[in-house]
């Protein structure tokens, strides 16, 4: 049952961390977006 708990704990820091990772990964994606439609404008 230790073994169950400890396991519930690693899979929602996993989630988590990975919710975290994609996020940053759409942040980033969306402000090279908005920098090259912001470049393309000015041309």
């Amino acid at each position: 049952m230790e073994n169950f708990a400890i396991t519930l704990v690693c899979i929602a820091l996993l989630i988590i961390g990975a919710l975290s990772l994609s996020m940053s990964a759409l942040n980033a994606i969306n402000t090279m977006s908005d920098a090259f439609r912001e470049q393309q404008h000015h041309v």
